[in-house]
């Protein structure tokens, strides 16, 4: 069964924000913003450049989480 990646981010449940929308915070606005691209773009990628960009993500994801525990074990010592 194939899925467009507008229902597949609709079914994890990321939020699609309007882009125009002048109280969105500052990550409303990076969502909105990317998931407009991702929506019209991704099925324009073949499998390996959707890989390549999906690994890149999880790549600095995992550095983020990393670095926001990190952070979190120093506040908590406190």
């Amino acid at each position: 069964m194939s899925h467009t990646i507008d229902t597949l981010l609709q079914s994890a449940g990321v939020p699609r924000y309007d882009g125009n929308d002048p109280t969105l915070s500052g990550g409303e606005n990076a969502l909105a913003a990317i998931t407009a691209v991702l929506v019209e773009h991704w099925d324009r990628l073949d499998a390996a450049q959707q890989r390549a960009l999906v690994d890149v993500l999880e790549e600095s994801t995992r550095a983020s989480e990393s670095a926001t525990a990190h952070l979190r074990g120093l506040f908590n010592r406190n």
